[in-house]
């Protein structure tokens, strides 16, 4: 992580990843729009950078990624789960520029192209 001008931390690509399978393109069959949503496997302090007190309680934290390709949007969510097994609401937190651009290169990487040109063609042949 780095510091971001006006001193939030800022996700770089060296602190997250997206496996195989952790990507998933969806199609509003509405309107056409295009999302990707991706769990993103954290290389970096979560509680350090979300505000949260998991370290040492053996709660762990899920992290996504929920991008609006047509619009080019970009949600970072993320839930809790506790040892009892419970697990939070989904809560949002602040997303950078930069930290978006990292994320929708990631998700490129992951294939998200690819799967954004099979359904842009479905939209196109079912509009």
């Amino acid at each position: 992580m780095v510091r971001s001008a006006d001193g939030r931390w800022q996700l770089t690509e060296s602190d997250l990843e997206i496996g195989p399978d952790c990507l998933e393109v969806e199609l509003d069959v509405k309107d056409g729009s295009v999302y990707a949503k991706a769990y993103l496997t954290s290389l970096f302090d979560v509680d350090y950078r979300l505000g949260t007190e998991t370290y040492g309680t053996n709660s762990y934290i899920s992290l996504f990624a929920e991008y609006d390709v047509s619009n080019d949007g970009m949600r970072l969510t993320y839930v809790i789960h506790r040892p009892d097994g419970s697990v939070s609401k989904e809560l949002e937190t602040y997303c950078l520029g930069a930290e978006k651009a990292t994320v929708v290169s990631l998700m490129r990487k992951s294939g998200l192209g690819e799967e954004e040109a099979i359904l842009r063609d479905w939209w196109l042949t079912h509009d």
